[in-house]
């Protein structure tokens, strides 16, 4: 039936599993052969995200969720068939109503 890669929007993907499934634990090693299973050949999985925005004088709560975010990037670069795409958060101003960064 062909070939096949498996997309993962991280920051979607992360958001549906704390909203919807209580955080599970996900073998991402095996994500991308399960869900393509159906073809003759899986190639590899991308997975694509955006570092946690970090402002010019880093709070202690930014350093850790930089510090949490590098390991788990690092662990997945280092899984088989898996690629890594990193984009870059930029500040764009404050939410009115929730007070959090746009």
């Amino acid at each position: 039936m062909g070939r096949a890669c498996v997309f993962i929007d991280g920051g979607y993907f992360q958001k549906i599993l704390e909203k919807d499934f209580q955080k599970p634990r996900i073998d991402f090693d095996r994500i991308g052969p399960l869900l393509s299973k159906q073809y003759d050949e899986f190639l590899r999985t991308y997975y694509y995200n955006c570092p946690p925005y970090q402002s010019a004088s880093p709070s202690p709560a930014e350093r850790r969720l930089i510090s949490n975010a590098d390991r788990f990037y690092y662990s997945l670069k280092n899984l088989n068939s898996f690629e890594v795409r990193l984009g870059r958060l930029a500040f764009r101003g404050i939410d009115r109503d929730t007070g959090e960064p746009i």
